[in-house]
């Protein structure tokens, strides 16, 4: 199931992000226009909730939890609401640190975005929701992997290899930006294992 889930985000994700690229091109001029844009734009943001609070919920129940997810959607709107706010208020008061810290303030925020996508409201009174932070594979490996893939990723993606013509460095970038992307998404999911995992009933 891993396997099938990874692909999942793989895809799913690449395909939200050209979603995106298509988003911020849409004119504003007209009123078909800005409705398109609207509808457009929270398409885009229930879709991202599905995908990454489905995948949290297989992770705890099975592929039924993708079923669990959607339903889940409306508490899963108010925790991205929440989560935005947070990382807002790390980032403004937070001086140097800020970007840093939001980060952290995700990872924070992931059980509790599972108990949502299973169990809904419900899911924050329940025990089970909250066993990743007493779980050492969430609460070590999760902040290594997400600090080793960022890390990665980032240097990946700045560095210039020395290649002559337009071609190889094209051929570079996408090899470069096609490799970092992998391994984020591969760093999300085991993230994400982590948290779906250690949080399943014993």
């Amino acid at each position: 199931m891993t396997k099938i889930l990874w692909l999942v985000q793989a895809v799913g994700n690449a395909a939200l992000a050209g979603l995106v690229w298509v988003w911020l091109g849409l004119g504003d001029a007209q009123i078909w226009q800005l409705a398109l844009t609207a509808v457009l734009g929270l398409f885009v943001v229930c879709a991202a909730l599905w995908l990454h609070g489905g995948t949290l919920a297989s992770f705890r129940l099975g592929f039924a939890g993708w079923g669990r997810a959607a339903r889940s959607l409306p508490w899963l709107v108010l925790w991205l609401v929440m989560v935005v706010a947070a990382c807002w208020a790390v980032v403004r008061f937070g001086k140097t640190a800020g970007p840093w810290l939001a980060p952290v303030v995700v990872l924070l925020f992931l059980p509790p975005a599972c108990a949502l996508s299973t169990d809904g409201l419900r899911g924050l009174f329940g025990k089970e929701g909250w066993r990743p932070f007493s779980n050492w594979r969430f609460l070590v490996l999760a902040p290594v992997v997400a600090a080793s893939a960022g890390f990665v990723g980032y240097q990946l993606i700045w560095w210039v290899p020395a290649v002559s013509g337009l071609t190889m460095q094209a051929v570079s970038v996408g090899l470069r930006f096609g490799l970092a992307y992998l391994i984020v998404v591969s760093a999300w999911v085991a993230i994400l294992f982590f948290v779906g995992r250690s949080a399943k009933a014993a």
